[in-house]
């Protein structure tokens, strides 16, 4: 079964429907896996705790489309999986959340 197909196969089990979008990219040298994401939908934000940090035991919280300045958008990445559910990866596409070392995620 290809990529897509499993993608395909992915979203149906998981939502009842047929995908409205696949993305299919050229991999990076670095990536390992599928050239093929199956999109779940848009973050709206995120939560983590930074590794060895003198913030352990932190939890930060994310809004994207918040740029910490008074200004907030409807700007969030895609949320996707690869054809197995096993990775998740944010495409910033329609988004333009960055990282910043003072102020961590941005945007």
């Amino acid at each position: 079964m290809s990529d897509l197909d499993r993608a395909m196969k992915f979203y149906r089990t998981f939502h009842g429907r047929k995908p409205a979008r696949i993305i299919r990219f050229p991999r990076p040298a670095w990536y390992a896996g599928p050239g093929t994401l199956v999109v779940m939908g848009r973050a709206s934000a995120i939560n983590y705790e930074p590794f060895d940090s003198d913030k352990d035991g932190v939890e930060y919280v994310h809004q994207f489309g918040d740029y910490g300045d008074g200004v907030e958008t409807d700007e969030k990445p895609l949320l996707c999986t690869d054809p197995e559910g096993k990775d998740l990866f944010l495409f910033k596409e329609g988004s333009k959340f960055h990282v910043e070392d003072e102020r961590g995620i941005v945007g």
